[in-house]
């Protein structure tokens, strides 16, 4: 199975470095070139996966338009030269660069669309940028709006070809799996089963229902049970357990442990050779940052959108005339369940 990702430093002494991390990357060398060479390797290298040129700051600068290229350069004259703590930084930086390059940004954040210009997802406020200005701040926990100006600019067009031409190779080869998309009426599993849908594979979508689901992610069961393929729904009975055992069940994080357990039990006993494709993405947390595309849990695991942002989901979503769950659009970041603790204080305040 091919990860479709691979990291290139200049040197072999670089990779070495780099090795150190005990990362489950790919890592290969440019063989000590430098100069013109190495601009030159490095624009004309090709193939439809996903590349890191991680190099020095003495190294010439070198500019790929493909989205599917980011190239970073540490503060030091050799990546070698870089410590390991900050070297596991600036892969860090490095890795955020395929879902900002588009937007000729540098930011650790998500990078969403609106239809004034572009909006950056931080941990605790969503930033509204029109025609390169800051004009309006979603405040997630005091749970407020903070305008600052009129919005001047127009919805920024991102082409999003490479990347959905890599996603949909990386899927084809689970073709003589079993597949299943583990859906949530989310963005992240929505645009899993749009490209699988495109990849013309064989694939089944489980909804896991808790029982505390909001009504209008259930509406959208039925909607993309209609529009992209009929959803296997499986009960997970968590509703009666939150009455059983009270916040603290959800506070303790359980309720995500018998939803996944639900899921397993199902995949298990109705499959005998299964893939799952799930919509985790890079930006989600450090762990899923440094996870592997494909890995071996139980099943075995595969990501097909772990480079995508909210930008490129939202464009294929449109692409392919398919409406995001409406929690989305009155202000929700994530689709869960509705007593769910970990609601941010803006979410909390959001009418539905």
């Amino acid at each position: 199975m091919q990860q479709n990702f691979v990291i290139y430093t200049r040197a072999k002494k670089d990779a070495k470095a780099l090795s150190h991390l005990n990362l489950p990357f790919e890592i290969k060398t440019l063989q000590g070139i430098r100069g013109e060479e190495l601009i030159e390797t490095i624009k004309n290298m090709d193939g439809l996966y996903y590349k890191l040129f991680l190099l020095g700051k003495r190294d010439p600068d070198v500019e790929v338009d493909s989205y599917l290229t980011v190239i970073h350069k540490v503060p030091k004259a050799n990546v070698r030269n870089v410590k390991l703590p900050l070297l596991k930084k600036e892969l860090k930086t490095a890795l955020y660069k395929f879902i900002t390059k588009p937007f000729n940004i540098e930011c650790e954040c998500d990078v969403g669309l609106w239809d004034k210009g572009i909006i950056l997802f931080k941990k605790y406020e969503d930033l509204y940028y029109s025609n390169g200005k800051l004009v309006k701040k979603i405040d997630r926990i005091k749970g407020e709006i903070i305008e600052y100006g009129e919005a001047d600019g127009e919805k920024p067009y991102i082409d999003i070809k490479e990347k959905v031409n890599e996603a949909i190779e990386f899927i084809k080869q689970f073709k003589d799996y079993e597949i299943v998309i583990p859906f949530s009426g989310g963005k992240d599993s929505t645009t899993v089963a749009i490209l699988a849908k495109k990849a013309k594979v064989d694939f089944d979508l489980v909804f896991v229902d808790t029982g505390l689901e909001f009504k209008q992610t259930l509406e959208y069961i039925d909607y993309i049970s209609k529009k992209i393929k009929p959803i296997n729904i499986v009960y997970a009975g968590i509703d009666k357990k939150y009455k059983m055992f009270g916040f603290d069940y959800l506070k303790r994080r359980l309720c995500t442990k018998d939803k996944i357990t639900t899921l397993y039990n199902y995949v298990r006993n109705n499959y005998e050779n299964p893939v799952l494709l799930v919509g985790d993405r890079l930006i989600e947390s450090e762990a899923r940052l440094f996870r592997p595309r494909i890995f071996k849990d139980e099943f075995l695991v595969a990501q097909p959108i772990k480079f995508f942002s909210y930008a490129d989901e939202q464009i294929l979503l449109e692409k392919e005339n398919i409406k995001l769950n409406p929690l989305y659009e009155k202000g929700f970041y994530r689709v869960g369940c509705n007593v769910c603790p970990f609601l941010d204080n803006y979410e909390k305040s959001i009418p539905l």
